[in-house]
């Protein structure tokens, strides 16, 4: 009899470990998607509400101009003047250069064009304090936050990649559910797949470990490398890999058939798995130890593209579970349509939305 496990929402905690955190990455990534749209969409609202917002958002953190707004100009050209010539006599090549002569209209005019950009930013600051009011400074605080989040999270979306696939790597290596030929059946079946993941996983620990090294050797030699605390990321995840492989391989499920041969066995390793060992053997016979993490890092300059790739693969999810696809189907029975057609329609209606809406890039 099988032991009642503890669910909330009908969830089990594990599902809630595993799907939470992809639900709040996802949304993130909604946000930042919009977030944009959303904040430009605060500021015509700011501009509308308050004439000349735009000013008004500097309030309390543009500090008072330390200019003076109306200099003795006479007496600034006569000093700027006096201390030229001053310089002019000091130096022996001013004859020859010509620097020996002052134009104090030069002078004044210069004066002048600095006095009225002084007197501009006084006037700025006035009209800031004087316009200024509570419902300005709580409106800009929210659009200021919004734009910060925005342009803060933006910069880390290359860890928010690397933390789903981490988080979905461990979810399907847990659970069972990464691609293969054949499900695992037997025991035989479930030691052949469990080893050679945990071979695959070792050897992604590896190539991250040995990258992390390369590129501490290359900050000590004084090179700018980017991104640098993704390696944490990756190496602890990898880490994490390696152990579920391990946990599994020492308590094997319960519900595995005896037997089994070796061909299927070989069949039930999973495709990532091959794909990680023949890369592996490839990037090690060269010599070069951290060849799959260098290419993972080239992933992640694509994360836009992956982060919106999971959005599609999520909202495809959603309308699973709705009943859309069994109106479609509703829809087209009564043609009693043949097999072909039915499956050239049913090609069409799936293709056309996501052709037309971008979803298929």
């Amino acid at each position: 009899m099988d032991k009642p496990t503890f669910t909330v929402a009908k969830r089990s905690v594990g599902e809630w470990l595993s799907s939470l955190p992809t639900l709040f990455i996802l949304l993130i990534v909604i946000f930042l998607s919009s977030g944009q749209i959303i904040h430009s969409q605060l500021l015509q609202i700011g501009e509308a509400t308050w004439d000349e917002y735009f000013l008004l958002r500097g309030a309390g953190m543009v500090p008072e101009p330390t200019c003076n707004p109306d200099p003795d100009i006479n007496q600034r050209v006569r000093e700027i003047a006096e201390q030229r010539r001053a310089e002019a006599q000091d130096d022996p090549l001013a004859d020859i250069l010509g620097g020996s002569e002052v134009d104090e209209d030069a002078i004044r005019n210069s004066l002048e064009a600095s006095r009225a950009n002084c007197q501009g930013k006084w006037e700025r600051y006035r009209t800031v304090e004087e316009k200024v009011t509570p419902g300005v400074i709580m409106f800009r605080n929210v659009e200021g936050t919004v734009a910060k989040v925005v342009s803060t999270l933006g910069d880390y979306k290359r860890l928010l990649l690397c933390l789903l696939v981490i988080i979905c790597a461990a979810t399907a290596t847990l659970a069972r559910h990464h691609i293969s030929l054949r499900p695992s059946r037997t025991r035989r079946d479930h030691y052949i797949s469990t080893i050679a993941q945990l071979c695959a996983n070792g050897l992604l620990l590896l190539s991250a470990a040995v990258y992390r090294a390369k590129d501490v050797e290359a900050m000590d030699a004084g090179v700018t490398v980017g991104n640098f605390y993704l390696h944490g990321f990756w190496i602890a995840g990898f880490a994490l890999l390696t152990a579920a492989s391990l946990l599994q391989l020492i308590k094997p499920p319960k519900d595995l058939e005896d037997g089994g041969s070796w061909p299927k066995a070989f069949l039930t390793i999973p495709l990532y798995t091959f794909m990680c060992l023949t890369a592996s053997a490839q990037f090690m016979m060269q010599g070069y130890y951290h060849g799959i993490s260098v290419y993972l890092n080239m992933m992640m300059e694509l994360s836009t593209l992956f982060l919106n790739l999971a959005l599609y693969i999520w909202i495809g999810m959603l309308l699973k579970q709705t009943r859309l696809a069994h109106l479609v189907f509703d829809v087209l029975r009564p043609w009693k349509m043949s097999p072909e057609l039915m499956c050239f329609v049913v090609l069409a209606v799936a293709a056309i939305p996501p052709a037309y809406t971008g979803a298929s890039g």
